[in-house]
């Protein structure tokens, strides 16, 4: 299936989506031929993989890699860790900042909270994306713009980290340099403080960064190029190629930008059972979820519930080998930060009656690229006025507020990150 197989706008919804999706299959399973013997090549590499993890989960051992920020930072991260890295895809930096720093920045968030009237003021959720909890306060806070936030995201020791999850890419293929891994795009997101108490029903198992754009963006047909012509054995998760090249349909839970990982930043200490993030990690697993509408068994205009301005489901009932490797973080202290490639599978685990706070700041990997250096010339304009992010819900809160993060607070890694500098 070329490029130019479907008459699909690269940002545009098609109007006539079942048509479009019926067109897709047709042309993907004459592309790949035998789709059942390529499905079944998948679906053995995945088992293996699966019952590895979930060998691994019986004998006690880590599945999450887990390394040093001061081995990072000193460049003495070994082969071997890195090959367990982009095996499972996602990454645990132990002190990434001193557990006493996060904890000051939790305190100063909920300063910033207090003396601006949040609970007074806050209207309550303008998006469904995360569901909703029973505490009072929102577990999930529409704020982008505090000295703790913008501190973490301009830090030099998140550079550093940033820089070391992008060089896992192959960030030069196919004759082109598809971004810079050692310069990124602050990208601001919102913060999750959930109180002790909190009874959350979770989050499902879902992808981000594109649900059925990843069928029919033209650049994602190139980024499984290998795949639609039925060679999984050259499919490489970690090769940039054309990755930094999409666009989401416009929609209220879309990323403006490439990431070449989702993240966050622990502000409080985390016991590992207490509704924490879960993988599949398994980078290869969204080969299976890409095929899986092609079988027979899913009906023509399906593609196993994936929809328009949604994140991208995995089920039981579509991905029951997939829901299998579903993996939870170790047990996180304050300052440690979470990481996993932006094709992996995750979900958030439901809790009961919460045991201590479980606090986080949202910071991905955003290399820079024309994509991410694009995007960064709304989000300074954001900055500026203390405006949410052109990605999230239009509520404004901080525009008004006293000791917001400001310009002169910005270092030069701030600087860069909103393309404020000449560089």
């Amino acid at each position: 299936m070329s490029d130019t197989a479907l008459a699909v706008s690269a940002s545009t919804l098609p109007h006539d989506l079942s048509d479009q999706i019926r067109s897709l299959k047709q042309a993907a399973r004459a592309q790949i031929g035998d789709v059942e013997g390529l499905f079944k090549t998948v679906e053995t590499f995945i088992e293996r993989e699966v019952e590895d993890i979930e060998s691994a989960r019986a004998a006690g051992s880590n599945v999450w890699p887990q390394i040093e920020y001061d081995a990072l930072a000193d460049g003495r991260v070994t082969d071997a860790q890195i090959r367990d890295i982009k095996r499972r895809g996602c990454a645990v930096i132990r002190n990434h900042f001193p557990h006493d720093r996060a904890a000051e920045w939790d305190r100063s968030l909920v300063a910033y909270l207090d003396d601006n009237d949040f609970d007074n003021v806050y209207r309550g959720p303008a998006d469904d994306f995360f569901g909703s909890l029973s505490a009072s306060r929102p577990p999930i806070l529409p704020i982008y713009w505090s000295h703790a936030q913008m501190e973490a995201r301009q830090d030099e020791r998140m550079a550093t980290v940033q820089s070391f999850m992008n060089r896992l890419w192959a960030h030069q293929s196919e004759g082109q340099t598809w971004f810079d891994p050692d310069r990124n795009l602050l990208y601001p997101d919102r913060v999750r403080r959930r109180p002790p108490g909190t009874t959350s029903d979770g989050l499902g198992a879902h992808v981000d960064s594109g649900s059925i754009e990843r069928w029919l963006h033209p650049a994602y047909q190139k980024v499984f190029r290998h795949v639609l012509n039925h060679a999984f054995d050259r499919y490489d998760p970690w090769d940039a190629a054309w990755r930094s090249t999409i666009d989401e349909y416009e929609s209220s839970t879309m990323c403006s930008a490439f990431r070449t990982f989702q993240g966050w930043t622990a502000l409080s200490d985390m016991p590992a059972d207490q509704g924490v993030l879960h993988t599949v990690p398994i980078p290869a697993a969204i080969i299976y979820v890409l095929l899986r509408p092609l079988l027979s068994d899913v009906p023509e205009d399906s593609l196993c519930g994936a929809a328009p301005h949604q994140a991208l489901p995995i089920s039981e009932r579509w991905h029951p080998l997939l829901m299998r490797a579903l993996t939870g973080v170790p047990e996180i202290n304050a300052g440690d930060s979470v990481w996993w490639h932006c094709d992996v599978i995750h979900s958030v685990a439901p809790v009961e009656n919460q045991t201590g706070w479980s606090n986080v700041i949202y910071i991905p990997a955003a290399p820079w690229c024309d994509r991410n250096a694009h995007y960064a010339q709304r989000v300074a304009r954001a900055f500026e006025q203390g405006q949410s992010p052109d990605d999230f819900p239009a509520e404004h809160y901080e525009a008004g507020w006293s000791n917001r993060f400001g310009a002169t607070d910005l270092n030069e890694h701030g600087c860069r990150g909103m393309g404020l500098d000449s560089a």
